[in-house]
């Protein structure tokens, strides 16, 4: 290196023309910084820029940087930002072509670090495939009680699908496979809720019934004792709201529930998604439901939530009708899918 020095102007722009003036078109900028007004009114300093730059007997990898800045005004963070983001780089040891598949599918950075790791220089998908598939939860489905219902109950937040849910649930075991299935509604604070909840019982051809308490919910499982299955719907509810919550908890911590289904749509944020699963995981659930596939392409959402999780993959649901389009959320499924 020849010399490195300090320039100073009043805009960026003025700053890098004293470079060039000075040092010539292979000045490197070091360090860039907008300095800060001070004094008082009457001896008040005007602020501007400051530039350390220098040159070197090597013309740098960036040099360019400083005619491209000396066009126009640059504002002080692009200069570095274009330093950082250069040369591009990969994120993780996954083949570039898959990274890149996976981060489209909205699959988060430290996921694909995990997923990559001790996998260097690996190109074989099915062993990728293999080793991804041992960090997901197990699958796990439903089954009907013997010589007394097993109750299963959905919950989540408002709006995720849950009564479409419970009835696709119910078309699928009451008219596809001839059980005897009973609709239980916690959810009394919608507007026409009840109406809408009996008029999908009729449609399926199951008993329903509205339930107000924990004791209410006693009775009700006693009553149909001798049904296969039992789902209860509950009202959505807000995990911000603490009172909410713990209302929740009473009914859904019943002790002849059997199975506690998350119902989670699959469109939403990130960041929402994972917000749900720690609040609700205050209740305590033993799997997921999915709603929504056909509204979204980021199927990575999935693997963002129950990456290393000890809670069970369940369903997956899509469009409104009652008696289809649900599924079990197999693993290896769930990867072939976001791998293709």
């Amino acid at each position: 290196m020849k010399q490195v020095k300090r320039f100073k102007g009043s805009s960026m722009q003025e700053a890098i023309q004293q470079v060039r003036e000075e040092l010539g078109p292979e000045a490197i900028i070091y360090q860039t910084r907008r300095l800060k007004k001070r004094g008082f009114w009457w001896m008040e300093n005007q602020g501007g820029v400051e530039i350390m730059a220098g040159v070197e007997e090597k013309k740098p990898e960036f040099s360019s940087l400083i005619k491209e800045a000396a066009k126009k005004e640059v504002p002080f963070p692009d200069i570095q930002e274009e330093i950082r983001l250069k040369p591009a780089q990969k994120i993780s040891n996954l083949p570039p072509n898959l990274e890149k598949k996976l981060l489209q599918r909205g699959v988060k950075r430290e996921i694909l670090l995990e997923m990559g790791a001790g996998l260097a220089a690996v190109d074989n998908y099915g062993l990728i495939k293999e080793k991804i598939q041992t960090k997901l939860p197990r699958e796990k489905q439903i089954h009907p009680g013997e010589g007394f219902p097993r109750v299963v109950a959905l919950f989540g937040p408002t709006g995720t699908g849950k009564t479409t849910a419970v009835a696709k649930l119910a078309g699928n075991f009451g008219r596809k496979r001839g059980l005897r299935v009973v609709l239980l509604n916690q959810d009394t604070k919608r507007l026409g809720a009840e109406e809408h909840f009996d008029m999908l019982a009729r449609e399926l051809g199951v008993e329903s019934e509205t339930i107000f308490s924990s004791g209410e919910l006693t009775r009700a499982i006693e009553k149909y004792f001798d049904a296969d299955l039992i789902f209860l719907d509950t009202a959505g509810c807000n995990p911000l709201q603490r009172e909410e919550l713990l209302q929740m908890k009473t009914i859904i911590r019943h002790d002849f529930i059997d199975e506690r289904l998350l119902v989670l749509s699959i469109n939403t944020r990130i960041e929402d998604l994972t917000d749900y699963r720690e609040r609700f995981g205050e209740i305590g659930f033993s799997g997921f439901v999915f709603t929504r596939l056909d509204e979204t392409q980021a199927l990575g959402n999935i693997f963002n939530l129950v990456w290393g999780r000890e809670e069970s993959l369940c369903y997956l649901t899509s469009g409104q009708g009652v008696t289809d389009d649900i599924q079990a959320l197999q693993p290896g499924k769930l990867v072939d899918e976001i791998f293709q």
